[in-house]
């Protein structure tokens, strides 16, 4: 398979006037066959469509709507203040002062406030929801990284990469130092002569395991391939982990403005991540041979001795990036993140056919721009209208909080707080789901994103 350029949309937009499992590369018109086909068609590639934007459906085109949404300029998190590690230094207030400088400053709470903001009001909805999906997928953690500052351009990666290419991506996100201290690639030192001091492989086992290929080798269907006894077949060994740890050393946060760099420079989250050298030449780095991916046609599977840090890093990222399991692995997950179709829970059996379609577009939209590249499924609708088990599939195939987004924009809200004070009947109801302890803290995937409870 050839290495896939621009391709996160080719998982979004299943279009019920489509034919079935369509690619669309070009420029031609796309119209909705009616007012539902649209609807749907925002509803999976937004947070949720306004009624006047549902409204104008026979004057749209998908493919145009697309290629606009691509020229939109990003809607970023904006810059936070950095403050001491130390609450009780940045927050030297008490009572009530005290506790809203460390929610605003200590917690994620500003992040998920501009987090709603952004996909109830941004224009540029379809980054905004791939953007959501990636962070379910390349995952980091406001438990271990406390400072909302810190995780900002984290955040801003995935929205600027929403709409580009995965190699890229995952190059800015090995290198963004809030990956880098959540998964331990920071600071990763090589292997001392005594064995005291070994590569750290956290990074090295996540990035294979989560990010990427996945633990087996899958099917252009993404089912799970087997060997002659009907056995799994492992992507890789615990050998392969410790040769990209090796891979991935010599790593420390970008040097302070002024500073002299040093072999552990301190915490910096603004930039990413650097080489330590002296004149020059890396100092930190394990310059072994490694044997990493071994696949048919491997790009990379052998990086030489005594190879600068900085290309051994870009080489362990093309050998991943080009292994045939990065299609479907990736592409099931943002499926399942931005199609509501419960038949792709739990198991795979209905994700075939869209997975199989999927991994041959990869290639097919190669060096394609991405506005004019996405995969198409035609969806059942019921000639009735919306029956009981469309309600089911909405509610239940999507993030909690995700259902529930459609019901905002179409109220027009813009802010998440005043929201919660709205005297509507089901709002109690909206309350108990979007604040329930299940979707936060260290139980939410990714952000840990939970709607601001009521009281703040």
């Amino acid at each position: 398979m050839k290495p896939f350029r621009y391709f996160f949309a080719s998982c979004l937009l299943w279009v019920s006037s489509l034919a079935d499992a369509e690619i669309y590369h070009g420029p031609a018109s796309v119209a909705a066959r009616s007012r539902s086909d649209w609807s749907r068609f925002l509803d999976q590639a937004t947070f949720g469509p306004r009624s006047v934007e549902i409204d104008a459906w026979a004057m749209r085109d998908l493919a145009a709507w697309i290629a606009g949404q691509g020229l939109i300029e990003p809607t970023l998190f904006p810059f936070l203040p950095i403050y001491p590690s130390s609450t009780a230094q940045g927050c030297p207030g008490t009572g009530t002062d005290y506790s809203n400088c460390v929610r605003d400053n200590y917690s994620m709470y500003p992040l998920q406030v501009q987090f709603f903001k952004n996909a109830l009001g941004a224009e540029d909805q379809l980054r905004q929801r791939v953007a959501y999906a990636l962070s379910q997928v390349l995952v980091v953690s406001g438990v271990k990284i406390r400072q909302p500052s810190s995780m900002v351009p984290y955040l801003n990666l995935l929205v600027q990469g929403a709409l580009g290419n995965f190699r890229d991506l995952l190059e800015s996100i090995t290198l963004n130092p809030a990956m880098g201290q959540y998964l331990d690639m920071v600071n990763s030192d090589p292997a001392t002569s005594n064995g005291v001091v070994k590569p750290n492989e956290n990074y090295a086992r996540e990035v294979l395991q989560l990010f990427s290929v996945g633990i087996n080798r899958l099917n252009p269907d993404g089912s799970l391939a087997r060997d002659a006894a009907g056995l799994p077949i492992p992507n890789y060994t615990q050998e392969t982990i410790e040769a990209f740890a090796r891979a991935f050393t010599g790593w420390t946060y970008a040097s302070l403005t002024g500073a002299k760099p040093l072999r552990h420079n301190p915490q910096n989250f603004q930039s990413p991540m650097e080489v330590y050298r002296v004149n020059g030449k890396d100092q930190n780095h394990d310059h072994s041979a490694k044997h990493l991916l071994d696949y048919p046609g491997a790009i990379s599977r052998d990086l030489p001795p005594n190879q600068d840090a900085q290309l051994d890093m870009k080489g362990a990222l093309d050998n991943i990036f080009n292994h045939p399991n990065v299609g479907p692995f990736i592409g099931k997950q943002l499926i399942q993140h931005l199609v509501p179709v419960t038949r792709v829970l739990p198991t795979c059996s209905g994700l075939r056919p869209y997975s199989t379609t999927m991994d041959k577009a990869f290639g097919a939209i190669f060096l394609q721009q991405l506005p004019r590249s996405f995969w198409t499924r035609r969806l059942e609708i019921s000639p009735h209208g919306i029956s009981v088990n469309t309600v089911n599939r909405f509610f239940l195939s999507r993030p909690c909080f995700v259902r529930f987004m459609p019901v905002l924009t179409g109220y027009s809200i813009q802010e998440p707080r005043p929201w919660v004070r709205m005297s509507f009947a089901p709002l109690p109801f909206f309350q108990t789901i979007l604040t329930n302890t299940r979707y936060r803290g260290p139980n939410f995937r990714g952000l840990n994103l939970a709607l601001p409870h009521p009281q703040h």
